[in-house]
């Protein structure tokens, strides 16, 4: 079995959507002054690679601890293009796929000013899917929906059906077009609506 790691490490300075505050990876304690390390960590609950669920856009939608809290099983990577995303969805309702994980290469630019322009699903096709049996959508991008949007309607359309959204994934390049194990496994904290995530593939096969 391989992992393939699908996160952005957390850092001091790394990106952030616009408006949220700066991350922050503070070392409160050495081993020369302390005797151990330590760190502090500043950040919000949709910092780097992370999940949203449905009580980030809805008031009384589900939390993360609601949906289960670790979030596991069957997905499919495609391109950010509507017949591949089309044939995916069908091949979810035919064969138990339960996570889509769209690569739209934007995360190529993560170490730059990467929240530009990038592509989203038409709300035809976050429709579709939301009406699948697919449980959670996953982006290399930094939100579902257009950067600047104000009324979010690809995340209103999959989140009120309780399908999470994965976002700022990464490695995305390295996943095979069969399906594979995909895991997120999400911060724990409490009326969480979302949080930072350790997401990874596990393939068996090469």
């Amino acid at each position: 079995m391989r992992i393939i790691d699908l996160s952005h490490p957390i850092k001091t300075g790394m990106p952030a959507y616009p408006g949220t505050p700066e991350v922050l990876v503070t070392q409160i304690a050495t081993h020369q002054k302390h005797h151990y390390s330590e760190h502090q960590f500043t950040l919000t609950s949709h910092t780097g690679t992370h999940m949203d669920a449905p009580y980030h856009m809805i008031e009384d939608g589900k939390t993360l601890e609601e949906l289960g809290g670790i979030f596991y099983g069957n997905a499919l990577c495609v391109p950010m293009k509507n017949d591949y995303i089309i044939e995916a969805i069908q091949e979810a309702v035919r064969n138990d796929v339960e996570y889509l994980i769209i690569h739209t290469e934007h995360n190529v630019l993560w170490k730059e000013e990467h929240h530009g322009k990038y592509s989203t699903l038409t709300t035809e096709l976050a429709t579709m899917i939301a009406e699948s049996p697919i449980k959670g959508v996953g982006f290399d991008t930094p939100s579902a929906d257009e950067m600047g949007s104000t009324t979010f309607p690809i995340h209103h359309i999959l989140l009120v059906k309780d399908t999470v959204i994965f976002e700022n994934l990464t490695n995305l390049d390295k996943l095979p077009r069969d399906p594979f194990t995909f895991v997120a496994a999400p911060l724990f904290y409490e009326r969480a609506d979302g949080a930072p995530i350790r997401a990874f593939a596990l393939l068996t096969k090469e």
